[in-house]
């Protein structure tokens, strides 16, 4: 469609980025993976909340796979 990159804005669905990224040749990112990187930074015990339960489960996978990335626990 002639689009630059690819900016996934919803935490329910973030985890698909990883396929989506396979699939065009452009930049697929994730909203709330800087924000997980951050946290991970800084803090030693996070707290995930959000208006829906769906978000729950992605953003917490998220938060755990910065933090291994990151060497931390």
């Amino acid at each position: 469609m002639g689009h630059d990159a690819v900016l996934m804005t919803c935490s329910s669905l973030s985890e698909t980025v990883e396929v989506a990224k396979n699939l065009v040749n452009i930049p697929v990112m994730k909203i709330d993976e800087p924000m997980a990187i951050e946290a991970v930074k800084y803090a030693t015990k996070i707290g995930v909340m959000g208006t829906l339960q769906s978000v729950v489960g992605p953003s917490k996978r998220l938060i755990e796979r910065k933090a291994k990335d990151l060497g931390k626990k």
